[in-house]
């Protein structure tokens, strides 16, 4: 037994883990320590390079010279697994973000609708979607596919008051008022929280 938490102790999701824990706690020299031991431990563990693009994007590193390799190996990475597993849906969900924060939009929406694709009622393929049609600008699609995702989960909170998000964002108020009314109805304990 304790052979096997030694192991586990020293692979990649263990320091992948433990990165996104010192993220959370705002250490971000910490995480990339641990992501550093991550790629050591195992250097095609997608993950450990996506959170270290993440980390780089949030401490304004994103596009340095470092981030521009670990963005290439992460691409090779997907690209490899892909073809391995063509119709691994998640794969498609971490191409399309690692794309997203390439700015390759178009190739983002893409993944993201062929996740839709492989299963129509995937709120992640939804959540991104509309997630990148924020980004370009594109208000009305988004509200389309944040929309799209509630008929999936018709009573998430979380989703309803992001559609009002959308609304307020895309200039029409009464109708993000008239969404957070209802989620204060239905939810007055939280009523604090949409009012916010």
């Amino acid at each position: 037994m304790r052979k096997m938490v030694d192991d586990f102790s020293k692979n990649a999701i263990y320091f992948t883990r433990l990165a996104r824990s010192a993220v959370a706690e705002k250490k971000y020299n910490t995480a990339l320590k641990f992501l550093e031991d991550a790629i050591k431990a195992d250097n095609s563990y997608y993950d450990a390079f996506e959170e270290r693009i993440y980390i780089n994007l949030m401490l304004g590193n994103s596009m340095s010279n470092d981030d521009l390799a670990d963005r290439k190996i992460a691409k090779a990475l997907l690209e490899k697994q892909i073809l391995q597993n063509p119709r691994d849906k998640s794969l498609y969900l971490k191409r399309s973000h690692l794309r997203s924060m390439n700015k390759d939009h178009e190739g983002a929406l893409q993944d993201a609708m062929y996740v839709l694709k492989l299963n129509p009622d995937d709120n992640g393929g939804y959540a991104l979607i509309t997630a990148i049609c924020q980004e370009m600008g594109q208000w009305d699609k988004a509200i389309f596919y944040q929309k799209e995702m509630l008929k999936t989960e018709p009573d998430n909170a979380n989703n309803i008051q992001n559609l009002a998000l959308l609304y307020h964002k895309n200039n029409q108020p009464e109708k993000a008022l008239e969404l957070l009314n209802e989620l204060i109805v239905k939810y007055p304990e939280k009523a604090d929280f949409y009012v916010s």
